[in-house]
């Protein structure tokens, strides 16, 4: 039997609807030519208080804007993506919602590689030479 999800409070659809006035930052990453996109601010924010309650919020109510980071013109077939959230673990440095061209999945070889690289290079852990432990 499947878990239920639900979420607190009511849902505003409308203003998860992309427009002009949508601004999305994201950071581009590869790995060995396999390409990552960064996630990092105007991503509507998913609901729940773990990473599988957030992915099926942003299955339900935010498709559309994984469709449109990972889609052409934006994207391409082999997109891969991350989105910034916060983390549901007190020990993790930072915590993602992969998605890709075709919907959502729960890990990403060549976009870990990529997200530690981004967490050194932005501070969110702190550099260790001659390894950081992220």
């Amino acid at each position: 039997m499947a878990a239920q999800t639900s979420y607190s409070g009511s849902v505003e659809i409308s203003k998860f609807f992309l427009d002009t006035s949508t601004v999305i930052r994201t950071t581009e990453m590869h790995t060995g030519g396999e390409p990552l996109r960064i996630v990092e601010s105007g991503y509507p924010l998913l609901k729940g208080k773990t990473i599988l309650e957030k992915r099926k919020y942003a299955r339900d109510y935010c498709d559309n804007f994984r469709t449109f980071l990972m889609h052409e013109p934006r994207g391409h077939y082999d997109q891969y993506g991350a989105i910034l959230v916060e983390s549901d673990h007190p020990e993790a440095d930072m915590a993602v919602l992969f998605i890709h061209n075709e919907g959502y999945s729960t890990m990403c070889g060549h976009a870990v590689i990529a997200l530690g690289r981004y967490a050194v290079d932005r501070r969110l852990v702190k550099p260790s030479p001659p390894e950081t432990t992220v």
